[in-house]
């Protein structure tokens, strides 16, 4: 949406999720480059739009670092443009290391 490059977290969401959103966000921007979501390192990306979030009230726990890894996941997957692979039972860091996830 419009924004400043910021992330809007609403919903029922804990102090560790909203940590890993941001977390999520800022390893995606940092590896811009190796995603191929920017060209160079100086090419900003993100500057005139902000990524909303939203997690409802009624849905599963949200806390802890394999929530963060789906937020990564779907920032990477939407920032690519690129849809994450249907074999995926669980991701880890080894995954994000390789890239292999998508």
């Amino acid at each position: 949406m419009p924004g400043k490059g910021g992330l809007q977290l609403t919903g029922k969401l804990g102090e560790v999720i909203r940590e890993s959103a941001q977390i999520a966000l800022s390893w995606t921007k940092s590896h811009a480059v190796q995603l191929g979501i920017s060209d160079t390192p100086s090419q900003q990306f993100l500057n005139e739009q902000d990524i909303h979030v939203h997690m409802p009230e009624g849905s599963i726990g949200k806390e802890g670092p394999s929530a963060g890894t789906a937020l990564l996941t779907a920032f990477v997957s939407l920032l690519t443009k690129t849809k994450v692979s249907q074999e995926i039972g669980a991701l880890s860091s080894t995954a994000f290391s390789s890239h292999s996830f998508f």
